[in-house]
């Protein structure tokens, strides 16, 4: 079975979740979101969010409740990820370059979106792209803890999550090892990504720095070998961006050393395995 093929398998198994527990669910239109990566991403950094804010596709819980209709779902949700951009680019990411700045309604203004603006200054500062790159999106790929989530926008509510987060999570770790991400970004907060956060993939520093937007960081492991950094880092909505870039940026740095709030490095230090 091709990678591909899994993610689908586990796309169809959060289906089939939703199904099961749809008489608990409020009776709303959900759609589904699968990771994606832009038509140049060589592995260089990953962006995590909550959940989509809506999204291509549209369902009901109740429709998914035989097999044949969670893969159909699945397959449609995976095909979502693969889609050109609505400006004709082979790269599903430029939408976010292409609505830059948008003041067509329906279109949404990705300019206004606090996670995507630090997204392409944190690219920046990190050196992937230039500052005034407008091929951005193409060299990241962006996921989401939860696939399933409420057509209309928003996150999901909590029996939504409940319901779906084991096997969000197997999907989430299947994305990382298909992506090889070397750097990770959970603009999440740790209140969201904890229980994402599987010990035998993510290793938290011995001490993480303590800085208001970092609240957790370590390596990544694949196949029992380290293959880069991630970070835990709070929402940038409402906070001074550019601070909350820089000290991403130097957790993202670190490598399994001590360092203090100000970046200083402190001393080596060995990581350890989050309980």
């Amino acid at each position: 079975m091709s990678s591909a093929e899994v993610r689908i398998k586990l796309l169809a198994d959060i289906a089939g979740a939703i199904a099961f527990n749809a008489e608990r669910l409020p009776l709303i239109p959900l759609t589904g979101f699968a990771a994606i990566a832009g038509k140049s991403y060589v592995g260089d950094i990953m962006f995590i969010g909550r959940a989509t804010n809506g999204w291509r596709n549209q369902t009901d819980a109740s429709l998914l409740s035989s097999r044949e209709a969670q893969d159909a779902f699945a397959r449609t949700v995976h095909g979502n990820s693969l889609e050109p951009s609505p400006s004709g680019s082979p790269c599903p990411l430029m939408w976010v370059q292409d609505h830059w700045g948008s003041l067509s309604y329906p279109d949404p203004n990705t300019k206004k979106s606090p996670f995507w603006r630090t997204a392409k200054m944190l690219m920046s500062e990190l050196g992937i792209v230039p500052s005034d790159s407008t091929e951005w999106p193409s060299k990241l790929a962006w996921s989401n803890l939860y696939k399933v989530a409420p057509k209309i926008g928003g996150n999901p509510g909590d029996y939504l999550k409940s319901v779906q987060r084991n096997q969000c999570a197997e999907l989430l770790m299947q994305e990382i090892a298909d992506f090889k991400p070397k750097l990770i970004v959970f603009v999440t907060g740790l209140d969201w990504a904890e229980r994402f956060l599987d010990s035998s993939a993510f290793t938290l520093d011995s001490a993480p720095l303590s800085n208001g937007t970092v609240q957790a960081a370590g390596s990544v492991s694949i196949g029992g070998a380290v293959s880069g950094r991630f970070v835990v880092a709070v929402r940038p909505d409402r906070r001074k961006e550019q601070a909350w870039v820089q000290e991403v940026a130097i957790s993202l740095r670190a490598t399994n050393r001590e360092v203090n709030h100000f970046g200083n490095e402190l001393s080596s230090t060995t990581s350890i395995n989050r309980p």
